[in-house]
């Protein structure tokens, strides 16, 4: 094992070598600094199935400073678990590990925001595992979201700032969610490949708005989407489906937009769409199928570019509720054994 204590600041500076702190077999790498912890340029850290921890701001207290990881800067966990806290702002270089477990990266800052570095490492690489994040000020911001490529992904952010973080290959949302819980905070989930899942919810507080993208695959929402007032957007490549008792809601003059530019938008029976005054829009390539109720006192769009706009039950209980509605369908809108209600 390597053990790496600091009575005030701990700084890792580049070696030469190609490795410059290794942990052959199960043996772990730890690193502990009362005040801030820095890694330098072009340092590599590097276990093989051990586990990797740093702290830094160990002394008790409020204090602010900082976990900084350069840009050029990597740690790479093997299949072990890496775990990174800080009482300020961190700001991540890269961190990778296969580890396949619940806590295979966790990264906690108690008063601090988690900060993109660059862009020669994508920040957090755990391709099999789950990723929790906790922070008080922020998790990336909206001109440099925070890169991921995580298998299971649990994000709080609790006073100030928003959650902004840009995945490459899907994934899939656990845990308690991804959810800012103060602030007004606004929560954008981008995903370029692949679909996105979201088994657990994903919620912005107050005013703040919710973007869910898959960019190039399809949403699956298991879960609840919402925020108290802001605007929620769910947009795929291809489908959008919400599962039973999966709801999309806002309040007041919040709008919702689902946007389906390929495929279907497919709500199940329990499954509501609902703001206060503000407008609703479903659109799809190919068919909207309505389930539960889609309502508000504003606006209702809907629109089936190439195929049909249908009713998800038989139940004959209501399917729009709005002030104003627009149906545009390029087959058919209801079904004559089925209409909308």
């Amino acid at each position: 094992n390597i053990i790496l204590n600091a009575g005030t600041n701990l700084v890792i500076n580049n070696s030469g070598s190609a490795l410059d702190i290794s942990a052959a077999g199960s043996g772990t790498i730890t690193g502990v600094a009362e005040r801030l912890l820095s890694i330098t340029g072009n340092v590599v850290i590097v276990a093989t199935t051990g586990n990797v921890s740093f702290t830094a701001d160990n002394r008790a207290g409020t204090n602010g400073d900082t976990l900084f990881m350069n840009d050029t800067a990597l740690i790479d966990a093997g299949s072990g678990t890496i775990s990174l806290t800080e009482d300020g702002n961190i700001t991540l270089g890269g961190l990778k590990t296969t580890n396949t477990g619940a806590t295979a990266v966790t990264v906690t800052t108690t008063s601090g925001a988690l900060v993109d570095g660059g862009d020669t490492y994508v920040e957090i690489e755990a391709n099999s595992g789950t990723v929790t994040v906790n922070a008080v000020s922020g998790v990336g911001t909206s001109a440099d979201a925070l890169e991921v490529k995580v298998k299971t992904l649990v994000v709080t952010n609790s006073t100030t700032g928003g959650i902004f973080l840009l995945e490459s290959d899907g994934l899939t949302v656990g845990g308690t969610g991804v959810r800012t819980v103060a602030g007004n905070g606004s929560v954008v989930l981008r995903s370029t490949t692949r679909d996105v899942v979201l088994d657990a919810v994903v919620t912005a507080h107050g005013t703040g708005n919710i973007l869910v993208a898959a960019l190039g695959g399809s949403v699956t929402g298991n879960a609840d989407v919402s925020t108290t007032s802001g605007h929620v957007t769910v947009s795929a490549n291809n489908g959008i489906e919400f599962t039973t008792g999966a709801n999309v809601t806002t309040t007041l003059t919040g709008t919702v937009e689902l946007l389906a530019t390929t495929g279907s938008i497919t709500l199940s029976t329990t499954s509501n769409i609902t703001t206060g005054s503000g407008s609703l829009s479903l659109t799809a390539q190919v068919n909207v199928t309505l389930g539960g109720l889609v309502s508000t006192t504003g606006n209702v769009t809907i629109t089936a570019t190439a195929g049909s706009i249908l009713d998800g039950d038989t139940d004959g209980s209501l399917d729009i509720s709005g002030d104003g509605l627009t149906l545009l369908a390029g087959t058919g809108v209801g079904q004559l054994a089925n209409p909308l209600e």
